[in-house]
């Protein structure tokens, strides 16, 4: 149909554009596996046999999401740009979700957190990161190491999960530096749930609640982050908000 000589021709521009851009073939991979990462591309069954038109228009779509998501310009081309953005820190709980988190919330208002091993510095730091949540919000906390409904610790490389109720290896292992910097799990709605933060050791963390360095990773605005996934919350479009 015409329409789809139409995308064609769109497409066959896009892959102009992005070689001229000095994309390559590994640039195209690593955005194919953020975008499916975060929820942008989603794996189909059929994909193998899919057109390869048919998939140029799938990523393009993903692209023109991710552009959306992230408040970028852009027609759902591939281009250096992006790829900078997709390499940025970040966290690794998805943008896009097959289900809203916020319908898997903390069926009561005061919740108790530990954070596993943590020396007089991180502790604090963490507990001004609730303090935050505890000014916008009718939730409470309190620091319990014995029944902690939400837990943090720090892990590197492929790792296990902390508590017992959810077993076995964590299928998010922490990357190194660079990439992925945290990620936290949302409330699942179980009366016993226990929620769980893992930060990456391995990254240039600077402690203490001073402003830091440029060349540190400020622990309590990660922590504060985190903490709002656990507290069922998921990434805002607004570039004003913690999340």
């Amino acid at each position: 149909s015409w329409t789809r000589v139409a995308l064609s021709l769109a497409l066959m521009i896009s892959l102009l554009t992005a070689v001229a851009a000095m994309l390559t073939y590994d640039d195209v991979a690593e955005a194919s596996c953020y975008l499916r990462t975060y929820g942008f591309l989603v794996n189909e069954e059929n994909h193998q046999q899919s057109s390869s038109l048919d998939n140029a228009i799938t990523l393009s779509e993903a692209l023109s999401l991710f552009q959306e998501c992230c408040g970028l310009p852009g027609n759902g081309v591939l281009t250096v740009e992006k790829i900078r953005v997709m390499r940025r820190p970040c966290c690794s709980v998805a943008d896009i979700h097959p289900y809203s988190p916020l319908t898997r919330k903390w069926l009561r208002t005061h919740l108790t957190w530990i954070f596993r091993l943590a020396n007089r510095d991180t502790l604090r730091t963490t507990q001004n990161a609730f303090a935050l949540w505890s000014e916008q919000s009718s939730l409470t906390f309190s620091r319990d190491p014995l029944r902690p409904d939400i837990l943090i610790s720090y892990q590197s490389g492929a790792h296990a999960y902390e508590n017992n109720d959810n077993g076995g290896s964590c299928l998010l292992p922490v990357t190194g530096p660079g990439s992925v910097v945290a990620y936290a799990f949302f409330p699942t709605g179980a009366p016993n749930q226990v929620t769980v933060v893992h930060v990456d050791e391995t990254e240039p963390w600077h402690i203490t609640l001073a402003r830091p360095p440029s060349d540190k990773l400020y622990l309590l605005q990660t922590l504060t982050y985190e903490i709002g996934h656990t507290l069922g919350l998921t990434h805002s479009m607004r570039e004003d908000s913690v999340m």
